[in-house]
């Protein structure tokens, strides 16, 4: 009579547990990583937005060194709050009122924020925070019975 090994069992109860563990460490890993990609994409982003406004406040600057006559009239209608011969008056509040403020304005660029959801699915979910060890120590435990049954098999051989 040939006896019947349970070598399957305990392989999938090994196979279960690498699984399991390999998941607890490697998903919460994987989604640190993208919080991190995601941070240095947005920090990028501000770099070249800081690069593109020292470009436009030195321009502004060499404009008003080289005497640009547009540019020094209209700081001078600034600074002394004086208007064009034969306009009339308008008080606009949203208007720069400082040479300052209005490079500032010129250099303003709209920001578009993503709005995405983020899907996950149940086992990452159950490896985020304290879940982790959970399923980590389910994993571990999961290769000790594994271990244990393909011990206890290869003795009654």
């Amino acid at each position: 009579m040939q006896k019947k090994h349970s070598y399957p069992l305990s392989w999938l109860y090994l196979l279960c547990g690498v699984i399991l563990t390999v998941s607890a460490i490697v998903l919460p890993a994987h989604k640190d990583l993208q919080v991190l990609e995601s941070k240095k994409a947005a920090i990028a982003s501000n770099a070249q937005d800081l690069e593109a406004r020292i470009q436009i406040y030195e321009s502004f600057l060499q404009e008003v060194k080289s005497q640009n006559p547009f540019v020094t009239q209209r700081l001078i209608e600034m600074q002394f709050n004086e208007t064009p011969y034969g306009t009339a008056v308008v008080i606009d509040k949203s208007a720069p009122s400082t040479p300052l403020d209005w490079v500032a304005q010129r250099a303003k660029k709209e920001k578009i924020l993503p709005m995405e959801t983020e899907h996950a699915s149940i086992l990452s979910t159950f490896v985020a925070g304290q879940g982790r060890l959970w399923v980590l120590g389910i994993g571990v435990f999961a290769m000790f019975i594994g271990l244990i049954t393909s011990k206890s098999d290869a003795a009654i051989d």
